[in-house]
């Protein structure tokens, strides 16, 4: 198989509060390079997001919910933490938390009568569009031991660029009636979206 070629991207801090910005231009369409995977996006002021879970395997890094490929086109793999900060395609790199925070505010100022994971899911660019609740993994202190898994279809987990102060890497999560962050302990397996400001190279 052909080993994937990575792209590095610039670790991402902040703690400002999220500005408002507009939600346009539902229906774009971008093709991943690597394996042609097409993937729904949106774009927020001058950036553009991923509205699907990740689906690109790389060995060893990305793992199927539950060890089962049927999950796979739904919720996109569940991903280390250093593959996810490698895996971004050119010119895309991961949210940070204030990017997530971002979008979140502009929802609601956008879609009051639609639930944020249903947004998410693509639902507003597409009816077939994939739902974002691919619940979380974590690797087993035990090498040998296979992963467990949480959550499917009540979370989902994201990676970000943003980091604590003790330097892990942070999660944005999704549930139904909210979102939330916290610090990874370096074992998660969370999906993976990402966001460009290059806007006019992309879509």
């Amino acid at each position: 198989m052909k080993k994937t070629s990575y792209s590095t991207e610039s670790k991402a801090r902040t703690d400002s509060a999220p500005e408002k910005s507009d939600i346009a231009d539902l229906g774009l369409v971008f093709i991943d390079d690597r394996d042609q995977n097409r993937y729904n996006v949106f774009r927020l002021g001058d950036s553009l997001w991923f509205a699907e879970n990740l689906r690109h395997l790389v060995l060893y890094d990305a793992f199927s919910y539950d060890d089962c490929s049927k999950h796979l086109r739904t919720y996109g793999y569940l991903y280390l933490s250093d593959a996810a900060e490698l895996l971004c395609p050119k010119n895309w790199k991961l949210p940070s938390i204030q990017e997530w925070r971002q979008l979140y505010v502009a929802w609601k100022e956008k879609f009051h009568d639609l639930r944020f994971t249903e947004f998410m899911s693509g639902s507003a660019l597409d009816e077939t569009g994939v739902l974002p609740m691919g619940g979380i993994g974590k690797l087993a202190e035990n090498s040998d031991d296979r992963p467990q898994y949480f959550d499917i279809g009540k979370a989902a987990f994201f990676w970000t660029s943003s980091f604590d102060k003790e330097g892990n890497r942070l999660i944005f999560c999704i549930e139904q009636d909210g979102s939330s962050a916290f610090s990874s302990s370096g074992r998660e397996l969370c999906s993976v979206r990402f966001i460009s400001n290059h806007t006019n190279k992309e879509g």
